[in-house]
């Protein structure tokens, strides 16, 4: 139908995370990883699904929610870039992101009831039908599978506007195929038919420290650069999650595998599928090319977990800025080896006759002495050579780093009833953390509910713990009788003055006769 517009409504955690689980599942596309249920890698073309999913129709006002985290907002301003306006939230305490689904909700019920009274009132008053063929035009496109948008696109339905719901297989509701076998104005698609043609695989890191895990790491002799992808392509047939770096200006290519406890199987299986590539294991290229200071000059390496606050997505590949970031000296971090560690610029001596053949073999020993001992046997790959190396475990736990990224954008519940006081994680008022640290290991939770015996004359003001009017220790009173998560300042609408005034005459009769009187010093 010429002049046909559609209206998009993105649900951005939902096809974002599903989209990682597509990628992990195996498909017909990549294979499956064994190590993980979700695949980091994964990176969606806004461009390319907006021009898909647009389908040669004018695009109208478009919309995508999502929440904090991540800090990194090369997402959303990439949305921008594509005409969509952004409506980004804080996470919900434990999580939950109510308000960006509610947010959506409302717009596209809002939206759709505009279009059907703006058709309504043209059609009956002005006898003009432009407003009901704009209508008519007019399809909401929604990427989600949530079933809680199930009454906001029951509602434009009702309005009589078509509505195209795209999402992932594996996150898409059943009762969202069932409403659509019962009305025609519903249709549900398939991200999935079109995840060769939005989606590709980031193999280049993104992380900002100079270090490799040696136990998990091989090394790929002089790759030229316009050869990685291929490279990787063909890696991905080993079912594992990893990532490629580069040391600046030389030809040799990092490849590492966070999750694989035995890098030895890896590297066999590795050389079957480049037999043109040269393939070491870490301590074989560690003591063969021992001149080479590993923290130096390494560019981009990703653990494909959420960036750092102060991370700026655009200067993820400037090489200057790179450079500038890996200067900082709070940046370095231990490069763990066999049997020890090396932590910041590693010195040390080598000895012993190293031999290799084509395939990169190791047949000789090599020993390397800096801050503990490197030994390397022959890399059969057998775990039971008690000549080889172990693997050393990387003590960074980037699951509680996330959690503590998310709860450093959370107001904490408890308020001033907090226990952990100034040692919370969570986020506290300047007020607050002043008071915690005005009256280390009291209790808060009780502040204002006794009268100030010095009453309007304290010279304390507001660090004063005790109530200077009446009115004050009532309010404070019927505040600490609520629940935690009514007290903070995401649910306003909870502590209106109407509920506020309720609870206060529903306590009014039980409050202690302390609240009254001066408290005796």
């Amino acid at each position: 139908m010429p002049g046909e517009t559609c209206m998009i409504f993105v649900d951005d955690s939902n096809v974002w995370i599903e989209a990682q689980k597509f990628a992990a599942s195996g498909n017909s596309h990549m294979p499956k990883l064994q190590d993980s249920d979700r695949d980091p890698r994964l990176r969606i073309d806004i461009g390319k699904l907006v021009e898909r999913l647009r389908h040669n129709r004018t695009q109208g006002p478009s919309f995508l929610y999502g929440s904090r985290p991540p800090p990194n907002d090369s997402v959303w301003k990439a949305f921008e870039k594509n005409k969509f306006e952004t409506n980004i939230y804080d996470r919900a305490y434990g999580g939950k992101e109510k308000e960006a689904d509610n947010s959506m909700s409302v717009d596209m019920a809002a939206k759709a009831t505009e279009l059907r009274i703006e058709a309504e009132l043209m059609a009956k008053h002005f006898g003009d039908p432009k407003a009901t063929e704009k209508k008519d035009k007019t399809t909401f496109i929604v990427i989600t599978g949530d079933r809680d948008m199930m009454p906001a696109v029951k509602r434009v339905l009702d309005c009589k506007i078509r509505v195209e719901l795209w999402g992932w297989k594996s996150g898409i509701s059943q009762a969202y195929l069932d409403l659509a076998a019962i009305n025609g104005l519903l249709s549900v698609h398939l991200l999935d038919s079109i995840f060769k043609d939005i989606c590709f695989t980031a193999y280049r890191s993104t992380r900002k420290v100079k270090s490799v895990v040696g136990g998990k790491t091989m090394v790929l002799r002089d790759v030229d650069e316009s050869r990685e992808e291929a490279i990787c392509d063909r890696l991905l047939e080993t079912g594992q999650l990893f990532w490629k770096t580069r040391w600046d200006g030389e030809p040799d290519l990092c490849i590492e595998f966070p999750k694989v406890g035995q890098i030895e199987k890896l590297i066999l299986q590795a050389r079957q599928l480049l037999p043109d590539v040269t393939i070491l294991s870490w301590p074989e290229y560690r003591a063969r090319f021992f001149n080479k200071d590993p923290t130096d000059d390494v560019k981009t390496a990703n653990m494909y977990e959420l960036l750092d606050p102060d991370f700026v997505a655009e200067d993820e590949h400037d090489d200057a800025k790179i450079e500038e970031r890996l200067q900082n000296p709070t940046l370095k971090s231990t490069i763990d080896y066999a049997s020890g560690s090396v932590s910041g610029n590693v010195s040390g001596n080598v000895s012993g006759n190293t031999n290799s053949n084509g395939s990169g073999h190791n047949s000789g020993n090599a020993s390397a002495n800096a801050s503990g001992n490197i030994n390397s046997g022959n890399d059969t790959g057998d775990d039971s050579d008690g000549g080889g190396w172990k693997t050393v475990v990387n003590n960074i736990d980037t699951e509680k780093r996330h959690r503590r990224v998310v709860n450093q954008r959370q107001d904490c519940p408890y308020g001033l009833r907090c226990k952990k006081q100034d040692d919370c994680g969570y986020r506290h008022t300047p007020q607050e953390r002043q008071l915690f640290r005005q009256n280390p290991n009291r209790n808060l939770g009780m502040r204002n509910s006794r009268m100030c015996r010095y009453a309007s004359n304290c010279w304390r003001g507001r660090d004063c713990l005790y109530a200077h009017t009446e009115a004050e220790a009532r309010d404070s009173y019927t505040a600490n009788r609520r629940p935690p998560g009514l007290r903070r300042r995401g649910h306003q609408a909870a502590s209106s003055s109407s509920s506020s005034s309720l609870l206060a005459r529903l306590y009014i009769g039980s409050l202690p006769e302390s609240i009254s009187q001066p408290r005796i010093m």
